[in-house]
Parts: structure tokens; sequence; C-alpha cells
């Protein structure tokens, strides 16, 4: 008996975790057990997998066992207030350096620098830089 295939539209097969509100088909329903014995350590690991990807463990191993592609892992609240900090980071030091750049051009033109304007630049950049310092500190 083939396999059932994933849906085209969402990459998720058409018979797993159903949207809210969503009915299941009545005509074929799961009806077949089938039981795995794990180690202590392997059922931890795929209990820790299964709650990073937001599924019931029967539904990753399910997942798995069909080679139906897996969601999208969730964040955690520490990963995710790290990637807002680095990402608000990297717009600090990319407009900082685009500063500097036309600071570079207006120089190489022989017109004057505002030099406010080049010590706000580097002190915006040496800002980003020590937060992302500090941040990595914490991580590492």
């Amino acid at each position: 008996m083939p396999l059932p295939s994933p849906s085209p539209a969402s990459g998720t097969p058409s018979n797993s975790r159903l949207a809210k509100g969503a009915k299941r088909d009545r005509n074929d329903p799961r009806t077949v057990r089938f039981v795995l014995r794990f180690r202590p350590s392997e059922h931890e690991h795929l209990c820790a997998l299964a709650n990073d990807h937001g599924l019931a463990l029967a539904d990753l191993c399910r997942h798995r066992l069909l080679e139906w592609e897996l969601p999208r892992p969730h964040r955690s609240a520490l990963q995710a207030e790290f990637y807002g900090v680095l990402s608000s980071v990297s717009v600090g030091i990319r407009n900082a350096g685009n500063n500097l750049n036309q600071l570079a051009k207006i120089h190489h033109h022989g017109l004057p620098i505002d030099s406010e304007a080049l010590v706000q630049s580097m002190t915006e950049l040496k800002t980003s830089v020590d937060e992302l310092r500090r941040y990595l500190a914490m991580m590492g």
C-alpha cells in the first residue's frame, strides 16, 4: 500500500496535524498501533526534538518514519531575544558603515567633512559592536 504523500501547498502531509477547526477524514481513521521501544536517553532526545518542532511524540515519529518534512523548529525566548539583538546590531553597523562611506566619498571629492557626522558615525559603530560583544559573551 503506498504511503500518503505530503500536500504540495504546505509541504506537510494531508493527514498530519490539521488546521484549527478542520476535521479528520472519518473514512480513513488511524486504527493500526505500532509499538517502539527506546532507551531512556533516546526517548529524552526524541521528546526534546518533538518539543522543538511543536509536535507530539507520535506525530514526530510519524513524520520521521514516513519521511514527511518537519515543521520549522520553534525558537526559545532566549534565541528570539538574541536574534532580535543581532538584527538591531546589524542595522546599526550597516547604517554606520553607510555614513562612513558617504563621508569618505565627500573627502575624496575634496570637500570638507562634517566632523560631528564623523564622530556620530564612529560612536554608533562602537555602540553596536559593544552591544554585540556583550550578547556574545552572554551566549558563550
